[in-house]
């Protein structure tokens, strides 16, 4: 009589940590500043481990759904972070042009007040021409 603990268990160990992987990847894209590398790291060992999954899958003959879920989820954790990539970059790009408006508005304003200074200083340390009269 055999047991399930001697047979040979064709596993999908490769699937699941890909699984694992790919579902960490999706959370750690909002965390702040350095959030997207991690989940593009994750996501990428994520994708390796699912088409090694696959790959392994076929030439055993063992069905691939844990493996192709691991996949997808990569390529969504991929997608966002190309996703958040082009929204960062917009809002690098937005919140820039406002800066240099506010620094060229700034030092507008002052040029204008240096040169209001100095014409009202110089309007008042010329003489007047009428009290010579």
């Amino acid at each position: 009589m055999e047991t399930n603990a001697s047979k040979p268990r064709s596993g999908n160990g490769l699937a699941i940590t890909g699984m694992i992987f790919g579902l960490l990847s999706l959370p750690s894209f909002f965390i702040p500043l350095f959030g997207w590398i991690v989940g593009v790291l994750l996501g990428s060992v994520a994708l390796i481990l699912s088409l090694a999954a696959i790959m392994k899958a076929g030439k055993s003959g063992a069905p691939k759904t844990s493996g192709v879920i691991a996949l997808l989820l990569s390529v969504l954790a991929g997608v966002m972070a190309g996703i958040l990539y082009v929204q960062a970059q917009k809002s690098n790009e937005e919140d820039l042009k406002k800066l240099e408006d506010t620094v060229a508005v700034d030092t507008l304003s002052k040029v204008i007040d240096k040169l209001e200074f100095l014409t009202d200083s110089a309007a008042s340390s010329r003489p007047d021409s009428s009290k010579s009269n």
